[in-house]
C-alpha cells in the first residue's frame, strides 16, 4: 500500500468512528430525554402517591387494633381519605405506571377488607399481612420507576400481580369462611 492509500484508509476509519460516536450520542441523549420526561410526569404525584399508599396500609393496621367506637370512626375517616386520594392518583398515573393499576386499586380496598374481617383475627391479620406485602412491592416498584425514569418492567408488574392475587385470595378465603359459618 502506498502512503496515500494508508492515509485514505485511516481517514475512512476516523470517519466511521465519528459517525458511530454521533449515533451513540444521539441515542443516549434521546434516552436521557425520555427518562427525564417520564420522571417529570411522576414527579408531580410521587409524594402524594407515597403518602396515600403508606396511609392506606398504616390506617388499616391501626383500624384493626382500634378498640373504642370513636377511635374506629376516627381511623375509618382517615382510611377513607387515603383511599379516595389513592383512587384519584391511580387514574392520573395509569399510563406512566402501566401495569400497576389493578394493584393500586386492590390495595385501596385494604381497610374495608380488614374492617370486614375484624371479628375473625386470623383472617384479618392475614389480609393485613398480605396488604403490607403488596404495599411494599408497589412502593419499591414506584420508587424504581421514578429514580430510573421508566415504566414498570415486566418482572415488577408480575411481582405486583402475584402480591395482588395473594391479597385477593386472602380476602376470598375470609368470604368463603364467612359464608360457611353463616349456614
Amino acid at each position: 500500500m502506498t502512503i496515500q492509500e494508508v492515509t485514505l484508509v485511516a481517514a475512512l476509519i476516523a470517519a466511521a468512528v465519528s459517525i458511530a460516536t454521533l449515533v451513540v450520542n444521539v441515542a443516549t441523549q434521546r434516552s436521557a430525554e425520555l427518562r427525564r420526561a417520564h420522571r417529570d410526569t411522576l414527579e408531580n404525584f410521587i409524594h402524594d402517591l407515597g403518602e396515600s399508599l403508606h396511609s392506606t396500609v398504616a390506617t388499616s393496621n391501626i383500624l384493626l387494633k382500634a378498640q373504642t367506637d370513636p377511635a374506629i370512626l376516627n381511623w375509618r375517616a382517615r382510611a377513607d381519605a387515603a383511599q379516595a386520594k389513592l383512587k384519584e392518583l391511580r387514574m392520573k398515573l395509569r399510563y406512566p405506571l402501566w401495569g400497576l393499576d389493578k394493584g393500586l386499586n386492590t390495595i385501596s380496598r385494604l381497610h374495608n377488607w380488614v374492617e370486614h374481617a375484624r371479628a375473625y383475627p386470623t383472617y384479618s391479620e392475614n389480609i393485613l399481612r398480605r396488604g403490607k406485602s403488596l404495599g411494599r412491592t408497589l412502593d419499591s416498584t414506584i420508587r424504581k420507576c421514578y429514580m430510573r425514569g421508566r415504566s414498570p418492567r415486566i418482572d415488577e408488574r408480575l411481582r405486583v400481580f402475584y402480591k395482588r392475587m395473594r391479597l385477593e385470595k386472602a380476602y376470598h378465603d375470609f368470604q368463603s369462611r364467612d359464608r360457611s359459618s353463616q349456614s
